[in-house]
């Protein structure tokens, strides 16, 4: 008890040291610490009299303020850090002597001031701090010394610590992997289990102890955690599987269940696809076992799920009405399983299944190379069930270059092409174009640029990814234009010509920018000029960031913008 509660006095005080010594005064777990302590003390007295002084350096710390405030929580963490050294022992050695591993190289690579913005967002609370950690991670600057600390501190945070966890202390690698061990509690809540995830992200196999620790000892909250654990980055590993098995046979939680199925993905023996199996069948883990059930090596997986499938369809016509609808769900999970599997089998048996079950029926169809089948599939892009949009279209693109167009064309002539499920139908088609697209589409998608409706800006995203450099001075025109496009439209056609990558594009982006409050135009030409990854937008992103300085809307995008190319391109 005295160890436990000394070691959660280090970690508290560890995180006031990074939100500031300031708030000692007020934090409610320094006092249940100092509270602990105080009654400790009074039960073991002159036994354990340091915890006695602890208390009392507790208190001071909470009374003082300003910087005495930071010299009074500085001293505390120094004595417990003392009394922990003195509570270990040494670790005998054992085996022969070998060289320390590696550790990558971490140096400070973040802009100046862009280090206080994620410094911030990692140690303040509260919402809207994901966009500084975002471009921290896409550009590599958060793995900074200056923020590590932070960084290991802020997986304890309930807004943003399981993304940190996964995204950000990973990056660290080896060198935050003693101080994140020093921390972790195999019996602890939702932050151990975040600790958990970040150190089998860096360690992978390594981690072997603390799953075994936590699937034994934790609680559903770390079963949970320590499963999810192995089915992001140990899938497959012979050694976790019976740990999974067991764990599995014996849970009744269903979050933990859902999360042991995940688990079992890339594992090929009978008893892992008898438990998935029986895992679709319930409901809260049918999407996992579907999941995992299409990923799975077993030799006789599809045999298995045709043969399930029979017994549900057949148990669907016989169903009672109120059991209809759950019979036919159960058969849409054993089809979302089937498909990512290949074989004449499943096709011939999905494509019977398109009229009642939709689109995981579909999505079984395109394993098929009958061009019958497919066809049948395509065909049902002009109905009105969404989830069959995307499969039709895909159906379609294998029935070759001149009987997709044909097909996908009409699309954008039906008559319902500005409601609900003919936009839905259009955004399917535009989905799937890309640089592989029949240049046809160019002329198609430029009569939508000239008379816009409600599924324009849908076209300009598909012109950029065609990625047909002809398409770079239509679009500037319409960029140009008078009346001015408007903001969604605007917005569109600047990422659109970022996509495209070419330089000409760069006066006439800034040119766009006349309204200090169109924040998505800002977002857009954040993104455009940093793609279009030219030394030329430097001196336009300084003037702008001059004029704009201080304006609230735009100018985080805009300084962000500029910072890069700074970075870039600046001397």
């Amino acid at each position: 008890m005295p160890k436990e509660t000394i070691r959660k006095l280090g970690e508290d005080l560890s995180r006031l040291l990074v939100a500031g010594a300031h708030l000692a005064s007020a934090d409610g777990e320094l006092k249940k610490n100092k509270e602990k302590l105080e009654s400790l003390a009074k039960q073991l007295g002159d036994k354990a009299p340091v915890l006695g002084q602890l208390a009392k350096a507790a208190e001071k710390a909470m009374s003082a303020a300003g910087a005495e405030a930071a010299k009074e929580v500085c001293s505390l963490t120094t004595n417990v850090a003392q009394v922990r050294a003195a509570q270990a022992g040494l670790a005998s050695a054992d085996g022969a002597a070998s060289p320390v591993p590696e550790a990558p190289l971490i140096g400070t690579p973040c802009n100046a001031r862009y280090v206080y913005d994620i410094y911030e967002a990692l140690t303040t609370h509260g919402s809207g701090r994901d966009e500084p950690i975002s471009n921290g991670v896409q550009t590599g600057q958060i793995v900074d010394l200056r923020l590590r600390a932070a960084a290991i501190a802020a997986i304890a945070d309930t807004y943003i610590g399981q993304r940190v966890a996964k995204e950000v202390v990973p990056l660290y690698g080896t060198t935050v992997a003693a101080i994140v061990r020093g921390q972790f509690n195999p019996k602890g809540g939702a932050a151990d289990g975040r600790r958990l995830t970040a150190l089998t992200a860096i360690e992978k196999t390594g981690a072997k102890d603390l799953i075994v620790t936590a699937l034994k000892d934790g609680n559903a909250e770390m079963r949970e955690s320590a499963l999810d654990a192995i089915a992001d980055h140990l899938i497959g590993v012979a050694d976790f599987e019976p740990l999974v098995l067991e764990t599995m046979s014996k849970e009744r939680s269903g979050g933990v269940r859902r999360a042991g199925v995940r688990a079992l993905e890339g594992f090929g023996s009978d008893q892992v696809l008898d438990a998935l199996i029986s895992s679709l069948q319930i409901d809260s883990c049918s999407r996992a076992a579907a999941s995992s059930l299409g990923k799975s090596p077993h030799a006789k997986v599809v045999d298995r799920l045709l043969e399930l499938l029979d017994e549900t369809i057949g148990g669907d016509k016989k169903a009672k009405k109120k059991k209809e609808d759950d019979t036919r769900e159960q058969a849409r999970w054993i089809l979302r399983a089937l498909a990512p599997h290949k074989g004449a089998k499943i096709a011939a048996k999905a494509v019977d299944l398109l009229d009642t079950h939709g689109g995981p029926a579909a999505e079984c169809v395109l394993t098929s190379g009958d061009g019958r089948q497919l066809g049948a599939a395509a065909d049902r892009l002009f109905g009105k069930d969404n989830e069959m949009f995307q499969p039709a279209v895909r159906a379609a693109m294998k029935l070759g270059a001149d009987e997709a167009f044909k097909r996908l064309s009409k699309v954008l002539e039906a008559p319902d092409r500005t409601h609900d499920a003919g936009k839905a139908r259009v955004a399917a088609v535009f989905h799937f174009l890309g640089t592989d697209a029949d240049k046809r589409w160019l002329k198609v998608l430029f009569k939508e640029l000239e008379e816009p409706s409600p599924v324009t800006t849908q076209a300009i995203a598909a012109i950029g990814k065609i990625g047909d450099k002809s398409a770079v001075k239509p679009l500037i025109k319409a960029l140009q234009a008078k009346p001015m496009p408007t903001t969604p439209l605007k917005s569109a056609i600047i990422q659109a010509l970022g996509v495209l990558k070419d330089p000409s594009a760069i006066d006439p982006i800034f040119d766009a920018i006349v309204d200090s409050k169109q924040y998505d135009v800002a977002a857009a030409v954040h993104s455009a000029v940093i793609a279009l990854d030219s030394p030329a937008a430097l001196p336009r992103a300084r003037a702008l960031v001059a004029k704009l300085e201080g304006n609230a809307w735009q100018f985080w995008y805009y300084r962000r913008m500029l910072e890069q190319l700074e970075h870039k391109f600046g001397k």
